[in-house]
C-alpha cells in the first residue's frame, strides 16, 4: 500500500519508489502495513471484481535494481526491508505486499479482469481504501 512504502520510507531513511517493489496494484490504504495481516483466502474487493490473498510476497535483489536505469548504484532496499523485518517473513526472505489471486468462484462467468482502473474502490473486510497504481502486463 501506499501507507506501506511511505512508513518503510521513513523507517529505513531511504527514497523507497514504488517501481522497485513492480507491484501489478497498489492501494491507498491509511494504515501502513495493513495488508501484512490479511490471511490467506481472505476476500479482496476490487471494484466489483473479486479476489483472495494469496500470501505475502517475498523479496529479492530486484527491488536495489532501479527498473529505469538498471546499472544506477545506491542504498540496498532489500538489506533496509531485512533489517526491518528482522526475525520475520517465515524464514523464506523480507516480504512486502501481499500476492492476491483472482478468486473464479465469485467472480462470475464472463467476468473481465481488464476493468481495473484507477481510483476503483479496493475492500478488505470493513476497510476501504482506492486504487493508486495500476500496472498490467501483456500476457
Amino acid at each position: 500500500s501506499t501507507a506501506s512504502l511511505r512508513d518503510f520510507g521513513r523507517v529505513c531513511g531511504l527514497a523507497v519508489p514504488s517501481d522497485r517493489f513492480r507491484a501489478n496494484l497498489e492501494v491507498d490504504f491509511a494504515v501502513p502495513y495493513m495488508e501484512a495481516a490479511w490471511s490467506i483466502g481472505s476476500a479482496v474487493h476490487v471494484g466489483r471484481l473479486a479476489f483472495e490473498a494469496a500470501g505475502r510476497c517475498v523479496r529479492c535483489q530486484a527491488v536495489d535494481i532501479d527498473p529505469d536505469d538498471p546499472a544506477a548504484t545506491g542504498p540496498s532496499l532489500l538489506a533496509a526491508l531485512a533489517t526491518a523485518q528482522a526475525g520475520g517473513g517465515g524464514g523464506k526472505g523480507p516480504t512486502f505486499g501481499t500476492l492476491l489471486r483472482p478468486c473464479v468462484e465469485r467472480l462470475g462467468a464472463g467476468s473481465d479482469l481488464s476493468v481495473l482502473t484507477l481510483g476503483m474502490q479496493v475492500r478488505h473486510g470493513s476497510h476501504v481504501a482506492e486504487l493508486a497504481t495500476l500496472v498490467l502486463s501483456a500476457a
